[in-house]
């Protein structure tokens, strides 16, 4: 049975299981809500949450990440920071840059051969995200992101075998510095 075979038939379970934590989730967090920026702010983390264990297994199993995957966490990010901007626009353009600017980095890094397109993407979704949080945060994102994922290079280029070429899915890091800058934050 192949990667992605595999992924397709636990996907079901594992999906399920990830929007029963996200609706609890969810219920615990409305209470503290104080208006449309903080609510923009847990859509973009649950939605980014939903994401994340499936991004990880697949980019992990097959070096790439969906464009469905990316496109669902896309979609409702962008609708938080739209739902930003009613109560604190700054916040919502910030987020704006945060998501444009990442994804411009990545975009550079792909085109000097060093990145796919799913991480371009998928960075311009978290640094929206991390945006809603404030720049710090994005900042923190970006930085761990790079931290995490240039260790991880450095010793899969000490341990390669002569003549081998092995490639490192960076999509688990881009989402563990988004997550490591959520959790400090």
């Amino acid at each position: 049975m192949s990667a992605t075979t595999a992924s397709r038939r636990t996907g079901g379970t594992e999906d399920a299981a990830m929007l029963a934590v996200l609706a609890l989730l969810t219920a615990a967090a409305v209470p503290v809500l104080r208006g449309p920026a903080d609510l923009a702010a847990v859509t973009a983390l649950l939605a980014v949450a939903a994401a994340t264990p499936s991004l990880v297994r697949v980019d992990l199993a097959e070096h790439r990440l969906p464009n469905g995957i990316v496109l669902a966490a896309a979609v409702p990010v962008l609708g938080a920071v739209a739902l930003a901007a009613v109560e604190a626009p700054a916040l919502a353009a910030g987020a704006a840059l945060g998501g444009l600017g990442y994804g411009a980095l990545l975009l550079a890094l792909n085109l000097l051969g060093g990145m796919g397109m799913g991480d371009v993407k998928l960075g311009a979704v978290l640094g929206a995200a991390a945006g809603l949080l404030g720049l710090p945060v994005a900042v923190a994102a970006v930085l761990t992101a790079s931290l995490t994922g240039g260790l991880a290079s450095a010793l899969l280029l000490a341990t390669r075998r002569a003549g081998g070429k092995d490639a490192l899915p960076f999509g688990p890091f881009l989402l563990l510095g988004f997550w490591l800058a959520v959790a400090v934050a």
